[in-house]
């Protein structure tokens, strides 16, 4: 498919921004996308990004709403359906399957369609992507398994998974990587009720340098989940000062399938002193 200089640069631009993972490059990174899809209407890769942007505004809670936007799942869709050959299309609509799963009527069956989104990007990946971005995908595929999967088998193969995608790429793995693999033995001691696998967690965890608040959560529940409530309230402390609009309503975005573990994972955090809700303040 050629694409136009212009709306080529506009999705390079947003894809950029996209990286930086902060509010401000975020709408900039969705203003970049929609001026792509402007100069060519049918650019897929354009709108499958713009969606999966629109994504990490709203997992982010920079997007004001208990439910995803409205449009995911129809931009990650209009990008398949422009596109089904790119493997970076069924890449973005499995991401979007992914963390709208449960809002679906039926969630067992868009859990099922997300994960043959995801083999069909692999299967086309294998041919098309280079490694760095064959792991990546590798990767995402792993968070799926350890978010949906109901036992412990499920989230060894998300760990396997992650350590091979690390190999594979060396000492050049994105540090999401390694977020990847801390959470995944993070969900592994729920079921194997090790403190080894919290240990093992923050060994993962604590190797990321400048760590996103993002995963200055993941640390912090490890640390209550240990009995280690000093360092967690700590970091909490820190963590709430720089997010001051933040409650634990937002980790209700993450794509659990069981309200078990989200109850666990928020538990943990609660302990740390993170916060349910505003606390409205009497008038005098």
């Amino acid at each position: 498919m050629d694409i136009p200089i212009k709306a080529h640069e506009y999705y390079l631009q947003g894809f950029r921004l996209h990286s930086h993972m902060t509010f401000k490059a975020n709408v900039l990174a969705q203003k970049m996308f929609e001026l792509a899809r402007k100069e060519h209407p049918t650019y897929a890769r354009a709108a499958g990004h713009l969606a999966y942007t629109k994504l990490i505004a709203w997992l982010n809670g920079w997007i004001d709403s208990p439910t995803p936007p409205a449009d995911l799942r129809r931009l990650a869709e209009e990008a398949v359906r422009l596109d089904p050959e790119d493997y970076d299309n069924l890449w973005s609509q499995a991401g979007i399957y992914l963390y709208t799963a449960r809002f679906q009527a039926r969630p067992a069956a868009a859990c099922k369609a997300m994960m043959a989104s995801y083999e069909n990007a692999l299967s086309m990946a294998e041919k098309q992507a280079i490694d760095y971005n064959l792991n990546g995908l590798r990767v995402d595929v792993a968070d799926a398994k350890f978010f949906t999967g109901t036992t412990i088998e499920d989230i060894d193969e998300a760990i396997d998974i992650t350590l091979k995608a690390i190999a594979g790429v060396s000492n050049k793995h994105p540090r999401r990587f390694l977020w990847t693999l801390g959470w995944a033995r993070y969900e592994r001691a729920y079921f194997s009720k090790s403190d080894a696998d919290y240990i093992g967690s923050l060994n993962a965890l604590l190797k990321i340098a400048n760590p996103s608040d993002a995963i200055i959560k993941n640390i912090i529940a490890n640390y209550v989940a240990l009995g280690w409530l000093k360092p967690a309230e700590r970091l909490a402390h820190e963590f709430k000062c720089r997010n001051l609009k933040y409650t634990l309503a937002n980790e209700d975005r993450w794509p659990y399938l069981d309200p078990k573990r989200l109850k666990r994972w928020k538990d943990h955090l609660r302990q740390a002193g993170l916060p349910d809700g505003s606390k409205r303040t009497k008038a005098k």
